[in-house]
């Protein structure tokens, strides 16, 4: 199963840097990033600036992701 970022993302117009866990990803904008699949879902923990990026820290939800992956077709 994947899963895409909420669309508010879309609008972003600034350089995005995305913080998964303890990993760092840089994007040109919203747009891009939106694009984006990802295999797990992620809320967004906290929205900051720095040095004219938009930073969004980024958190799994366990308790999603604990009751998709345990999904079953029986």
């Amino acid at each position: 199963m994947t899963y895409k970022l909420e669309a508010f993302i879309g609008k972003i117009k600034s350089p995005i840097v995305c913080i998964f866990g303890d990993k760092e990803v840089e994007y040109a904008d919203g747009s891009e990033l939106s694009k984006g699949i990802f295999d797990k879902y992620w809320l967004v923990e906290s929205i900051s600036v720095h040095c004219g990026k938009i930073v969004l820290e980024l958190k799994e939800n366990d308790k999603i992701n604990a009751v998709l992956c345990n999904e079953s077709f029986f």
